[in-house]
């Protein structure tokens, strides 16, 4: 049985398409473990960032794998049964509606920028939070423990309320999406009260802690 090049050509396509996802998934991770990295204060919890960070590559590896298989066996078969790729790629993409993808590219832009004015936002706050901690330390008024502990709280509910607010923005950003950021949103609505209630509570243990 002879295959037509253009097939063969869209066969390709639609593997490198899989490829494709693969790093762009992986460039988003590489983002969002960079962001966490970056901003933990211990080095205990940057290797541990680091341990997840593998397995979530190696987790991202096996799905690669699995959609290749997937793909190839997929397409294997629709040229086996005589069908044709193209004409199955160009029926597919006729049901896109129109506007879709001028849609699609301007949701990437507005994520885009988000995730840069996030990350300028969150240097500066934490250049800020650094100098304010080092001048609370100086002054010899509060126990160093309670101090480094307090700024860590602060450290982790702006890091990681963040972190959520960008996830539930990006989710957001997509229509076929909105039911689930509404579970992001009240994932960081839960997480911020929780977490402001516990830096409040070591703010407290801190000006206890008055040197004699």
């Amino acid at each position: 049985m002879t295959i037509p090049f253009e097939e063969l050509v869209v066969f390709t396509l639609l593997l490198l398409g899989v490829v494709g996802i693969y790093y762009a998934l992986k460039l988003h991770y590489i983002f969002a473990f960079g962001l966490v990295k970056k901003t933990s204060i211990s080095e205990e919890k940057k290797q541990k960032i680091e341990k997840i960070k593998n397995y979530v590559f190696t987790f991202l590896k096996v799905l690669l794998l699995i959609g290749l298989v997937s793909m190839f066996v997929f397409g294997t078969g629709v040229l086996m049964d005589g069908m044709s790729l193209k004409a199955l790629v160009i029926d597919l993409w006729q049901k896109i509606p129109e506007g879709f993808w001028f849609s699609l590219l301007w949701t990437l832009i507005r994520i885009a920028v988000l995730i840069v004015v996030v990350r300028y936002v969150l240097k500066k706050i934490y250049v800020f939070l650094d100098k304010q901690q080092e001048k609370t330390i100086a002054k010899r008024r509060y126990n160093t423990e309670n101090v480094e502990l307090v700024y860590l709280r602060i450290h982790n509910t702006i890091k990681y309320t963040f972190v959520l607010g960008v996830i539930y923005r990006i989710v957001h950003f997509f229509p076929f999406l909105l039911e689930v950021s509404y579970v992001f949103l009240v994932a960081l609505i839960l997480f911020f009260i929780v977490a402001l209630g516990i830096t409040l509570k070591e703010v407290i243990l801190m000006r206890a802690s008055l040197r004699k």
